[in-house]
């Protein structure tokens, strides 16, 4: 679309800061501007060549975390206001996954039974991989 003439702008560009800085020449030949969701994206990007501007979380005006975990405890999920809930969050690729969630597993469990986690499935994800994945972290199919 760059090339056509057409301004291109990227909001909540990729975070090539925490995986694979040289694709972001990539981003510089594609795009026009780049909406960055954390502060120090901005100069990452541009200190790059990609012009971009920071312009705040999504979720940053979602309100006190008392608040969010209160209205995600309850009949949704398996969770109790007062347990410190911790979002495991490897990815929504099945390669990611694969590659992310048994050492994301392996660090919950050090953390101990004090503990309630919560693993989010993304669209592109099938929940029998997931638990297939898991049963096989912990020595058991289906888990």
């Amino acid at each position: 679309m760059k090339k056509r003439g057409i301004l291109v702008v990227y909001y909540v560009a990729p975070q090539f800061w925490a995986w694979r800085q040289g694709r972001v020449r990539l981003l510089r030949d594609y795009i026009d501007k780049a909406l960055v969701i954390f502060p120090f994206e901005e100069n990452f990007y541009r200190e790059r060549g990609v012009d971009a501007t920071f312009v705040g979380h999504p979720l940053a005006d979602f309100g006190a975390a008392g608040n969010r975990a209160q209205r995600l405890c309850g009949a949704i999920f398996i969770l109790t206001p007062q347990s410190i809930g911790i979002t495991l969050m490897p990815g929504s690729r099945v390669k990611e996954v694969r590659m992310n969630l048994p050492t994301i597993l392996e660090a919950a469990a050090e953390l101990g039974p004090d503990y309630e986690f919560l693993l989010p499935v993304a669209p592109t994800l099938e929940r029998t991989f997931l638990r297939n994945l898991i049963g096989q972290q912990f020595g058991h199919a289906g888990a």
